[in-house]
């Protein structure tokens, strides 16, 4: 695997690739970084697991759907 990276970067460096190859150098640089899956919620903590992401976007969605109502609403009563 490394081999075929290094011979890739040589490919890179050849063809005049400059993006292409900082690219694949940063990624031998950096190494592996897990990602992780998680959101803040209202207070400002971390929420994890797909349910509890789900369940916290669509309280968002939710109480945002909510408040555009209310505005409209006021907005055609002031019109």
């Amino acid at each position: 695997m490394l081999k075929k990276q290094i011979e890739s970067i040589e490919v890179d460096w050849e063809r005049a690739d400059k993006g292409k190859y900082y690219q694949t150098v940063n990624q031998l640089r950096k190494g592996f970084q897990p990602c992780l899956n998680a959101c803040k919620d209202n207070s400002g903590k971390l929420t994890e697991g797909d349910d509890k992401i789900l369940e916290h976007w669509a309280r968002y969605s939710r109480l945002n759907l909510k408040k555009n109502i209310v505005k409209r609403r006021v907005m055609k009563k002031c019109i």
